[in-house]
């Protein structure tokens, strides 16, 4: 039997490709899934969110509808559905988006997004429907957190490189 000595290069060799093959794993799950981390201050109405972390990621989007005739045994109706991917900013907070409550004759709820860039210029002033911007609320360390996810459907991506502030503000209409 044939005895293997380990010189100096055969053990760095070892240690080298047990760090690399370590680090190759070292990526997030959202990382894995083609999420960019991002590092926007994102208020609402002059409120720090004070968000841990925060990611840039292309998510798909669906959205169907059906309307029939319940008055003739749903003999008449229709269907129809969509789908396409856009890309969402992602954020954990431990705070809210403030509400502003406003008297509309639409009566739909939406979303003002401001977007600064470091000078303080507003870049670009936009609206986002109720139904682009999901809400998930936790608790992490007895303290709520609330998760956003907001669709940037309306929003140039290449805006995104000169953004650095981002206020978000959600409009409710009372009735």
């Amino acid at each position: 039997m044939k005895t293997i000595q380990f010189n100096r290069r055969n053990k760095l060799t070892i240690i080298l490709f047990t760090l690399l093959s370590v680090s190759l794993n070292a990526q997030t799950i959202s990382q894995k899934l083609g999420g960019i981390s991002t590092n926007f201050t994102i208020k609402s109405k002059s409120v720090l969110l004070n968000n841990e972390k925060q990611i840039l990621i292309k998510r798909g989007v669906s959205s169907y509808g059906i309307d029939y005739e319940p008055s003739q045994n749903f003999s008449y109706g229709y269907a129809y559905g969509y789908g396409y991917q856009s890309y969402h900013i992602e954020f954990v907070s431990e705070n809210r988006i403030q509400e502003k409550k406003i008297t509309n004759k639409s009566k739909v709820t939406y979303y003002q997004l401001i977007l600064g860039d470091i000078t303080g210029n507003n870049l670009q002033n936009t609206y986002v429907s109720d139904s682009d911007v999901k809400l998930w609320i936790g608790a992490k360390e007895g303290k709520m957190v609330y998760t956003y996810s907001i669709n940037l459907v309306n929003i140039p991506i290449i805006l995104l490189d000169d953004i650095s502030e981002i206020n978000i503000v959600k409009f409710i209409v009372e009735k």
